[in-house]
């Protein structure tokens, strides 16, 4: 049996974010660090950088014996250790992880869509805060707003 449609959201997500590198002409390279989507955080030092991609709410909308379908909204957080040195203006990384996530998102040809995203994905709003970790690490954090909507088929019942 296949996995719910909001979990494959967040593996689409998660493949599409390791898409972004400077190297193939985005501002970032973001896919290039750590992408996280369950609890499987590998490096917990505190001096990478991280994405991490949570969804925060499910709706179902609509309903039928053979299919249900959802909103769901996600947030995409990646975090930036304040010491690194490549880092000198916080504020101007959001706005071009920003656009890359925009990009990389919207540039999926939409025949190459997974069958349960019922339409395109939506980029939401923006955050830009600071913040510091257990362990004293201070952090630039940026989050992006995404919502889908899926149609999830109901596997037959035995």
């Amino acid at each position: 049996m296949a996995d719910p449609a909001s979990w494959l959201l967040l593996e689409y997500l998660r493949d599409r974010v390791l898409l972004i590198r400077q190297d193939d002409g985005y501002y970032t390279d973001l896919g290039a660090g750590e992408v996280v989507i369950d609890d499987d955080l590998k490096d917990d030092t505190g001096d990478k950088p991280v994405t991490i991609i949570d969804v925060s709410t499910i709706s179902p909308t609509t309903q039928s014996p053979g299919q249900t379908h959802s909103d769901i909204r996600a947030t995409i957080e990646f975090a930036v250790p304040r010491g690194m040195d490549a880092i000198t203006n916080p504020k101007r990384l959001l706005h071009r992880a920003r656009a890359d996530l925009v990009r990389c998102i919207k540039s999926a040809p939409k025949r190459a869509l997974p069958d349960f995203l019922r339409a395109e994905v939506e980029i939401g709003d923006a955050r830009l805060f600071a913040d510091v970790d257990n362990a004293g690490n201070a952090f630039v954090i940026a989050q992006v707003d995404v919502r889908a909507r899926l149609t999830e088929l109901a596997s037959p019942t035995p």
